[in-house]
């Protein structure tokens, strides 16, 4: 569910593209409608930072209870939990513990995702780890060296900020939903994300100038549809900003740490979560501060 939900996606966009029958779902969709899916020699993937949450429990229980033969593969930061001490193959996410919103869990998400995904389709898994290896360096250097300069930049991309929508592509989609999710959840203020499709097709209309609209970049595949979607925002007088090293055209950015390969869903997310930082200070609150829920959620 939530970010372990959307951290799940890019392992789904590699396993599809080598023709692997694959679903993903929210485990609350895969209880209420979609059972039906798990038969004999089906392999259920679950990814839970917490590995307690109350849909992974219950889907738990009826695997447990089921005559299907199921291999379990669980992704957790809590070994002991019941999702730990349930599946048949453990990965664990190793993260420690997190205090707040989830930023470091849904991180290692991905790249143990990443992982296990060239592992189902026998690629090349040493590649995905040095890219996350060479894509961690560069967060390193993105979080202490450059945080300041960093922050500032994102901060006045960021500032006066009415209405917000995250929008990308294909496996970049990923970090657009957990953008959106992160900023709700630590800064309090609306945010929506989309594929960038789903938005031509309606949302679009939502453009004027109290909307603020930031375009994740998913690689040169899709860079002329940015283009022409930026240029369209602007035309319509939202404010438009980019994800990248550089500008697309003429909007503000919000700087990246330096990545390679899969490591580009982990590093897109980062400016994101700080942009939290910002939008919750103007709005007066704590960034990372509950007011309604817990961080862990265990009712249906």
């Amino acid at each position: 569910m939530g970010a372990s939900h959307y951290a799940a996606y890019p392992a789904w966009v590699r396993l599809i593209s080598r023709g692997v029958a694959a679903w993903w779902l929210s485990t609350d969709e895969l209880l209420a409608n979609a059972q039906e899916l798990i038969q004999d020699r089906t392999v259920v993937w679950m990814t839970s930072q917490s590995g307690q949450s109350a849909e992974i429990v219950r889907l738990i229980s009826i695997l447990e209870q089921g005559s299907e033969e199921v291999l379990l593969i669980g992704l957790t930061n809590d070994p002991a939990s019941p999702l730990g001490a349930s599946c048949d193959v453990r990965v664990d996410l190793a993260v420690g513990e997190e205090h707040t919103v989830g930023t470091r869990s849904y991180m290692n998400s991905v790249a143990a995702g990443s992982i296990v995904a060239e592992s189902l389709v026998r690629g090349r898994v040493e590649n995905a780890i040095e890219d996350i290896a060479f894509t961690i360096e560069g967060l390193r250097t993105y979080l202490s060296a450059g945080w300041d300069a960093n922050l500032s930049a994102i901060t006045k991309a960021v500032e006066d900020t009415k209405r917000l929508m995250i929008v990308s592509r294909g496996a970049s989609l990923a970090a657009a939903w957990t953008g959106a999710l992160t900023i709700k959840e630590s800064a309090n203020v609306h945010a929506e994300g989309m594929s960038a499709g789903q938005f031509r097709h309606g949302p679009l209309e939502l453009a004027d100038p109290d909307l603020t609209v930031i375009v994740i970049p998913d690689g040169i595949q899709s860079w002329s549809q940015d283009v022409r979607l930026l240029a369209d925002l602007n035309r319509c007088g939202a404010r438009s900003i980019s994800i990248g090293p550089q500008p697309i055209i003429a909007e503000p950015t919000l700087p990246i740490a330096d990545h390679r390969g899969v490591g580009c869903s982990i590093a897109q997310v980062v400016p994101l979560q700080m942009a939290s930082i910002p939008l919750a200070l103007a709005s007066g609150y704590v960034p990372g501060e509950f007011r309604n829920v817990n961080k862990i959620t265990t009712m249906l």
